[in-house]
């Protein structure tokens, strides 16, 4: 197997985990925001700690789909961007073990972030936009024009 198709799978099993997490993460706030309110935290602290809530959720589905839109379609990608997607969920990560200690969701995080960053650096080299691989020639053929028209008005 080629290292773009084992980058490609890697990408589409993190993508699966983050959507999936963030999916049941989403689907359990309604419980979550029961034993917040039933819990002594002023209104302030519950609404704070009520979007957090949302918001891991949220996030790990955003990063899920640009996931596997990038397994989909490696041309849109770079090392760069990969490793950067990467490191989300392993900063969460190790949010999570720094506060609460080792927790399943942790390690669901920690193994998508690996999954990513391994992926970044098994994508083959210069994978990006095929428009980046045309402007130095639509650049050359731009300046041949611009000396053209210089010529004429000369």
């Amino acid at each position: 197997m080629r290292r773009g198709h084992i980058s490609r799978v890697l990408l589409s099993l993190a993508a699966l985990l983050l959507l999936a997490g963030g999916t049941v993460h989403s689907l359990a706030f309604r419980k979550a925001a029961a034993v917040v309110d039933g819990s002594n935290l002023s209104g302030q602290y519950a609404a704070i700690f009520k979007g957090l809530w949302l918001l891991v959720g949220v996030m790990s589905i955003l990063i899920g789909l640009a996931c596997l839109i990038l397994a989909l379609w490696p041309r849109l990608s770079t090392k760069t961007v990969l490793a950067v997607l990467g490191a989300l969920p392993f900063a969460s990560a190790i949010s999570i073990y720094s506060t609460v200690g080792a927790f399943a969701p942790a390690h669901i995080l920690l193994a998508s972030a690996a999954m990513v960053l391994t992926a970044a650096l098994l994508s083959p080299e210069g994978t990006h936009h095929p428009a980046y691989r045309e402007a130095p020639a639509l650049l050359e053929r731009r300046e041949q024009e611009l000396a053209e028209l210089r010529r004429r008005l000369v």
